[in-house]
């Protein structure tokens, strides 16, 4: 989802300076979303060797969000890959 926004949010935040905007970046960078991955594989491929293959690659793109969110005390909500 950051992807789809990053571009229209980098944007807008260079224009304006607006700060929430900023605080939106910076959460985003906190969480290791920056910068955001240009691509996401198909978790939901036909083959089920290539699935396993994605949804691991995922889980180690996923796995920093995890510890970060587990940090700050976030305990309920969080999937586990």
């Amino acid at each position: 989802m950051w992807h789809d926004f990053y571009d229209v949010v980098d944007k807008s935040f260079k224009q304006s300076q607006n700060p929430i905007t900023g605080a939106l970046f910076g959460l985003f960078e906190s969480l290791g979303f920056d910068p955001p991955p240009q691509n996401l594989e198909d978790m939901y491929h036909p083959d089920e060797a290539v699935r396993k293959k994605n949804r691991e690659s995922f889980s180690k793109r996923y796995r920093p969000l995890i510890e970060e969110l587990k940090n700050r005390g976030w305990k309920k909500y969080i999937l586990v890959l």
